[in-house]
């Protein structure tokens, strides 16, 4: 849109920067603390040199002063990343290089292909503290720790060892193997309402084991509430519109159409309790919202009528009548029906009427020239929409606006590059003073300026080297068949760029053999390409048409491979 377009190209300079992030693409050790002590002179170790001279007594306690040491400053790796972003570090500037020479070593970790997980299937007593590797940390700490191990690894065996006796216990699940529904209420004990979420989360804080008395009595009271096999096709009460707060006796037990509609969700579409329920509560609970159009017209969204002394959109009046449940056939209803429906609704042309359409060609309709139509000022644009969304092409209607206005209304918009050209969004240009990109000159400056005019030819001569160019006939390709590094990043042209969007840069503004091309492969394919795994060896053929079982599905076709590899930078040797 103009909006989005122009304010972009305003502010994105001011606004917008690639953040520094002292991990990119690997995990962070947030837990790792570092202690810094500032001091003003330094030996060749780094210490703070401190001076001892003679003294009187009476100045003892001046020179304890001078000789206390400096505070110390404790920063952990999630603070240093955290001030990167709080300070607007940019990536590739001297100051994110010197931060990532610092700490990355001590503060990334490539991610595990199976990480240790202290606890397992039991649950994590998150805050209880431990000894481990010569510290007091919390159980929650050092699974986080763990985490960036192998699962079979010997630290995640030695630490699993040590601390799950601490660390680990087998919390009372209230639903087994069921699923639990979280947000359904309950009278819970001692007068008190509360969700089955709750409950869960009761059991954690509490550490009630499943072994234990409280454990057997709460599922013995609330399971059957709770719990449920979740069903293939669950049964919906009401087609679209439910009276919540509407009184039904469910199951033998009062209850509401909202807590009713719930726990027939537990039940299959097809099943008996799904057809009693909507035999006996359908009616009290169900209701079709009023329609102003029917089924048989259009609602026109963008349409203004007065509602209730205000200004408001047809497309508005639904979500205004479903806040008052306003039901079809109701009195409300008809009166909407009867006030709004020959504004809001309209049947919708089979061949709709294209103001700027002539026998030959499309053109675009001025957004900016008044015209008098049907005895009133009107926008040709405005004019445009109506005849598309409501009038026949071939209506007397559609032929008479035509022949009045099209004159007026219609343009050939003119296009900054030549017919064989291809438009740069990218680049940046001085429009009357105004620094503004090609994309939107090309999207919106050139709104209401006809083909052939001087201010297009103007225009053409100032900006189409810029923002124009000609696709190359042999495109130049970084990397072989495509395999490219995609997320690796590179300094490309003064920027940081990714891989793939240099790969992408190359390939429609270069031509094979040239000079930029050469120089581009030269100095990225080792840092961008790949050597792609193949699934056949040398003096083998794919079958193109053969079929296996691949990640679960059947029907995975051996010629894609060839993109699951290209995808997914899998490498010739890689495990996988």
């Amino acid at each position: 849109s103009e909006l989005c377009v122009t304010t972009r190209d305003n502010l994105f300079d001011s606004c917008c920067y690639r953040a520094c992030n002292l991990c990119e693409g690997k995990g962070l050790r947030w837990w790792v603390e570092f202690e810094e002590q500032e001091e003003e002179e330094e030996d060749g170790d780094g210490r703070g040199l401190q001076e001892v001279t003679e003294v009187d007594t009476n100045d003892v306690e001046e020179v304890e002063e001078e000789s206390e040491e400096d505070p110390i400053e404790t920063k952990t790796c999630s603070s240093i990343d955290a001030s990167l972003y709080a300070d607007f570090i940019v990536a590739g500037s001297d100051q994110c290089l010197e931060t990532k020479a610092m700490y990355q070593s001590d503060c990334c970790y490539t991610f595990p292909t199976n990480a240790c997980s202290l606890c397992g299937e039991q649950t994590l007593l998150w805050a209880t503290e431990v000894e481990y590797e010569g510290k007091t940390v919390s159980c929650g700490v050092a699974d986080n720790i763990l985490n960036t191990e192998e699962e079979s690894s010997p630290a995640c065996t030695t630490s699993r060892d040590a601390l799950s006796d601490n660390c680990c216990f087998d919390k009372c699940k209230l639903c087994d193997n069921e699923q639990l529904a979280w947000d359904y209420v309950i009278d819970y004990y001692n007068d008190t309402s509360k969700t089955c979420g709750d409950i869960e989360a009761i059991f954690a804080a509490n550490e009630i084991k499943s072994n234990s008395d409280m454990c057997s009595s709460t599922k013995e009271d609330f399971q059957s509430l709770c719990c449920f096999t979740p069903p293939i096709t669950p049964c919906e009460l009401c087609p679209e519109y439910v009276r919540w707060e509407e009184d039904v006796e469910f199951e033998g037990v009062k209850s509401t159409c909202k807590d009713a509609t719930t726990m027939l969700k537990r039940e299959e579409e097809f099943s008996d309790q799904c057809k009693i329920g909507k035999q006996q509560m359908q009616e009290t609970c169900c209701y079709e919202l009023c329609d102003v159009c029917g089924e048989s017209l259009v609602l026109d969204w963008d349409a203004v009528v007065e509602y209730e002394g205000e200004p408001v959109a047809c497309g508005d009046l639904k979500p205004i009548f479903g806040r008052n449940e306003i039901e079809e056939g109701s009195n409300v209803c008809d009166a909407a029906k009867n006030t709004y429906r020959d504004f809001c609704c309209y049947t919708p042309p089979d061949e709709p009427c294209n103001m700027c359409q002539t026998d030959t060609a499309y053109f675009d309709a001025y957004s900016s020239v008044e015209v008098d139509l049907w005895g009133s000022p009107t926008n040709c644009s405005d004019v445009y929409d109506y005849l598309i969304r409501r009038i026949e092409s071939d209506s007397d209607t559609c032929a008479s606006t035509k022949d009045s206005i099209f004159d007026q209304c219609c343009y050939n918009k003119c296009s900054i590059c030549d017919g064989n050209q291809l438009q740069d969004f990218e680049q940046q240009i001085d429009l009357g003073g105004e620094a503004i990109s090609c994309m939107q000159l090309h999207t919106v400056r050139t709104n209401d300026i006809a083909a052939g005019s001087n201010i297009c030819q103007s225009m053409q001569s100032q900006f189409s080297p810029t923002c124009c160019y000609d696709a190359p006939a042999v495109p130049c390709a970084l990397c072989a068949e495509g395999a490219i590094r995609k997320e690796v990043e590179v300094d490309f042209g003064g920027d940081t760029e990714s891989c793939n969007q240099i790969a992408n840069f190359l390939a429609n503004r270069a031509s094979n053999g040239t000079e930029e091309c050469s120089i581009a492969k030269v100095e990225l394919m080792q840092h961008c390409c790949f050597d792609k795994c193949r699934l056949c060896k040398e003096n083998e053929q794919i079958d193109w048409d053969g079929y296996v079982t691949f990640e679960g599905k059947d029907d995975v076709s051996c010629g894609s491979f060839d993109w699951y590899f290209t995808t997914n930078v899998i490498e010739e040797g890689a495990s996988q």
